[in-house]
């Protein structure tokens, strides 16, 4: 990708960051609610949070084990063909 298109795809989401960010902290500071005017914003971040992690999670609890799968599934060892194969898998320990 060309160099100009990154830097104007960044200068643009500066340019949105720019004017978005006065107007929620207006609407944030003069909406008014009984338990104070920035609860509702940082309940709104911790269900974003949730929300954006959990897909990630689950897709972890099935993808994982998925990629696991076929090793299960041979009964074909590399090890037994390519026996140099076998390495310390912390680079730099000896053993």
């Amino acid at each position: 990708m060309p160099g100009t298109l990154v830097s104007m795809a960044v200068f643009l989401s500066l340019i949105l960051d720019a004017i978005s960010d006065p107007l929620i902290g207006y609407v944030s500071d003069r909406w008014k609610l009984r338990w104070g005017t920035k609860l509702h914003n940082t309940m709104g971040s911790c269900w974003l949070f949730v929300f954006a992690n959990l897909p990630k999670f689950f897709l972890s609890c099935y993808h994982l084990p998925h990629l696991a799968l076929g090793s299960e599934l041979t009964d074909d060892n590399i090890l037994d063909r390519f026996p140099h194969a076998r390495t310390n898998s912390i680079p730099g320990s000896t053993a």
